[in-house]
């Protein structure tokens, strides 16, 4: 799923507004592309998107790319960066957020077991 913090937690670099507090609420929604989500985060049409299960490198490279150059921040539930291109294709998870937001999901994903 990827979300939108509505009263607009986001960082300057990647949507051009200042960051602020936590959001006081938000909204949700799902789509089936995990790449498209990255692009929608990497646009500041969304502040960030979220996997909690297993992805291929293949449909995260190209997301993973565009994001970042965007300067958004993709790392798997645990903070760690991804490394393409290993015998097993997969990834655990992944969190592809603003640089103000990323650090606050991760605080409430790294202790989940996957």
């Amino acid at each position: 799923f990827f979300f939108q913090a509505e009263d607009g937690i986001r960082d300057y670099k990647v949507t051009g507004v200042q960051t602020c507090a936590l959001p006081i609420s938000m909204r949700y929604a799902t789509r089936n592309s995990i790449a498209y989500r990255m692009a929608l985060v990497a646009a500041g049409t969304f502040d960030a998107a979220l996997a909690l299960s297993a992805k291929n490198d293949w449909d995260l490279a190209a997301g993973d790319l565009i994001a970042s150059e965007a300067g958004a921040l993709t790392t798997d539930h645990k903070g760690a960066r991804f490394v393409y291109n290993r015998p097993s294709p997969l990834q655990t998870s992944l969190i592809c957020a603003t640089p103000a937001l990323h650090p606050l999901i991760l605080a409430r994903t790294q202790a989940i077991a996957l």
